[in-house]
């Protein structure tokens, strides 16, 4: 599996939001929400707050390409589907580590099954 260059790694940890552009659109202007990323030793990942709601989530599961927004920098991405205890596990674990103490309420909503569900593995394209 392709691996991302430390220094997009190293921002990702480090940025709280970032935006994504899945390459599958409806519109006119492309829609670029934004979205929480985390990261551990077996990659970054990505969960959809709304659930299998999330339009952006819906995008990816067609045309798994996107581009993740940071600040200026894009960095194109795809999405693969992640499942398994303990695999979500770790996400939730750096979802708590990242966002738990600013933010509390949203951090626990992203821990419930129907968001866990929703966890995707990104990978540099």
């Amino acid at each position: 599996m392709k691996a991302f260059p430390p220094a997009d790694l190293a921002r990702l940890r480090r940025e709280g939001e970032v935006r994504i552009e899945p390459a599958a659109q409806d519109r006119e202007r492309p829609a670029k929400p934004i979205i929480w990323v985390v990261t551990d030793d077996s990659g970054v990942f990505v969960r959809s707050y709304l659930g299998a709601r999330g339009k952006w989530y819906q995008r990816l599961r067609k045309d798994p390409r996107a581009t993740l927004h940071v600040g200026r920098q894009r960095i194109p991405v795809r999405a693969r589907a992640v499942s398994g205890g303990a695999l979500n596990k770790r996400v939730d674990d750096a979802y708590l580590h990242k966002y738990g103490k600013r933010s509390p309420d949203s951090t626990a909503a992203m821990l419930k099954p129907n968001v866990r569900r929703t966890t995707l593995r990104l990978v540099p394209a």
